[in-house]
């Protein structure tokens, strides 16, 4: 059975299905729309650059990054980003700017600026019910750290027992063995727990 590829057809003009006729490194292929013969062509795609403002953990860092300029990119999205020095981090789209309006979503080429929150480290906050009174914490989690209802969680010298979890979008998660990330957590609400019940989990 021939090899078949997804390539750019310069008799058609758009990207069609190719047969492969010769391997790499000069490739030449055949589209099955038209028959045409010719080498194998790499249409480059255009870039564009936006502004990323990236908020962190305990600072907030500007960024002007080149991504291709058809690319869709939308509230939700998440993306990684060069950060210097060799270094990365993963960033989830919170609002996109284009032509001085706050979109949902919008096409690279169109945007000037999206606004962005760092999510391979957060700050996770917590109010511990101690029954007179609550006790509120907050400590640095990676974003990727799974949480889960009912489980028993430790901070420091501290545990405690997850009850509820308060969603970043909307809503809350109750229900037992109930799973949510880090990154999509706006705060935990849990009960004080002992040492021998973080030794039982």
């Amino acid at each position: 059975m021939p090899e078949l590829i997804d390539t750019y057809c310069t008799n058609c003009k758009y990207v069609t299905i190719h047969t492969i006729l010769k391997g790499a490194p000069n490739q030449v292929v055949q589209c099955t729309e038209c028959g045409s013969i010719h080498p194998m062509t790499v249409k480059k795609e255009k870039m564009h650059a936006i502004k990323v403002v990236v908020s962190g953990v305990d600072k907030t860092t500007h960024y002007t990054i080149l991504k291709p300029a058809d690319e869709e990119l939308k509230i939700g999205d998440e993306f990684i980003i060069k950060t210097g020095n060799e270094g990365a981090t993963i960033v989830h789209v919170t609002s996109i700017e284009s032509e001085a309006r706050r979109l949902s979503h919008a096409t690279v080429k169109n945007i000037k600026t999206v606004w962005t929150r760092d999510i391979e480290e957060i700050t996770l906050k917590v109010a511990i019910n101690l029954g007179q009174k609550t006790k509120s914490i907050k400590y640095k989690v990676q974003g990727d750290k799974e949480f889960i209802i009912g489980s028993t969680e430790h901070y420091k010298t501290g545990v405690y027992i997850i009850k509820k979890i308060k969603l970043r979008d909307r809503g809350f998660v109750f229900r037992e063995g109930g799973r949510v990330l880090a990154k999509d957590i706006q705060r935990i609400f849990a009960e004080a727990g002992r040492r021998k019940d973080m030794q039982q989990d």
